[in-house]
């Protein structure tokens, strides 16, 4: 009559692992009327109503009680010293390691105590400029916007330790971030049509809400960067009007009459340095355009010079004192007449002077 099925220790065994309730004594059970036993065994131990009902006695409902009770008390003592022997290994592998490695561990520990200490000193003057500087403006606006990316960097920090932290503990003091999971295998599963999940595989994914949160805080310190320079920079300009319009305010007759003669002369040493620039470029506009004329006059030059040697050059009948060919005839012929053409030389002497190079230079391949 106290058997249980299958499915009641399914039941059980669950239960004991959700249930945080201490065991009950045996002293404890026997004061127990038989309703509270059956429903304790029902709730607590996964019994069926046939089960139960099926003990008459309330010996048996006891015994029964205390048996589960019993059970659940040598597997939380088996569950607490697994766990006790877990954390002692893990205290020995961490004391060896601290060992073997100290005086990397203590460089290590020195090295980011310094790192953090400037870091901190540095951002902390940095802030105190911030607010001195926005306080000489006369800026509110600017003090509140501070105090604002102040808040938002310490978000940032939190969601930042809480994301390294959460690999090796847990707290609930961590930064509370949703839980937006993206399972690459389920949606591979899905997209090629398959009716599974993705299987075994199906159920791992990666959690997407802190990259979404830590994106969110940058954007917002963006913002409030653009928003705050706007802000320092009206205040740096209605200050700079406010001093300027004070200054003219407390000036005399004869210093406004001076501050007018040194605009004037200002104005006109500007002038004259704009007019000696229009003058340097002029010269050097002409000094340039004498080069490309002497040049071309040059190059002219060299070119008639060139072509005067190919008219005196003797005639062999020997076929190596022969020019080239007729094509490098006809091609410096061509050239001659271009430049020519661009020198604005007459035309009837540009071609007369043309057919005369082109026909002595045949007659000497002939």
């Amino acid at each position: 009559g106290n058997d249980i099925g299958v499915a009641s220790v399914t039941a059980a065994v669950t239960d004991v692992f959700h249930n945080s309730e201490e065991p009950l004594l045996l002293t404890e059970i026997s004061k127990m009327r038989a309703r509270d036993l059956k429903r304790r065994l029902i709730r607590h131990h996964g019994y069926a109503s046939e089960e139960v009902n099926k003990m008459l006695e309330k010996s048996d409902l006891i015994n029964a009680l205390a048996y589960e009770e019993h059970r659940n008390y040598e597997r939380r003592k088996a569950n607490k010293k697994r766990e006790i022997m877990y954390r002692s290994v893990m205290v020995a592998i961490a004391a060896v390691g601290a060992v073997m490695f100290w005086p990397l561990i203590r460089e290590a520990t020195k090295h980011m105590w310094a790192v953090g200490s400037v870091n901190f000193v540095v951002y902390t003057d940095k802030k105190r400029y911030e607010i001195d500087r926005c306080w000489q403006l006369g800026s509110l606006l600017g003090v509140l916007g501070l105090l604002v990316i102040v808040f938002v960097e310490a978000l940032q920090l939190w969601l930042s330790t809480s994301i390294l932290l959460s690999w090796v503990m847990k707290s609930k003091y961590f930064f509370p971030t949703p839980n937006i999971p993206i399972r690459p295998a389920a949606m591979l599963s899905s997209m090629s049509g398959a009716p599974s999940d993705g299987g075994p595989l199906g159920q791992y994914g990666i959690n997407i809400g802190p990259m979404i949160i830590g994106w969110v805080f940058r954007w917002l310190r963006g913002k409030l960067d653009i928003w705050m320079g706007g802000v320092l920079s009206r205040a740096y300009i209605r200050r700079k009007a406010e001093r300027k319009e004070a200054k003219k305010q407390n000036m005399t007759e004869e210093e406004k009459a001076e501050r007018k003669m040194a605009k004037a002369e200002r104005k006109a040493e500007r002038a004259a340095a704009r007019e000696r620039e229009v003058e340097e470029e002029l010269q050097r506009y002409k000094w340039r355009a004498a080069q490309i004329a002497k040049m071309k006059e040059e190059e002219l030059q060299r070119k008639e010079m060139n072509a005067q040697k190919t008219e005196s050059s003797p005639q062999t009948s020997s076929s190596s004192h022969i020019p080239t060919d007729k094509k490098h005839a006809m091609a410096a012929a061509a050239e001659l007449r271009r430049d020519h053409q661009s020198d604005n030389v007459d035309d009837n002497d540009k071609n007369s002077y043309t057919e005369l190079n082109s026909e002595t230079a045949f007659d000497d391949l002939d």
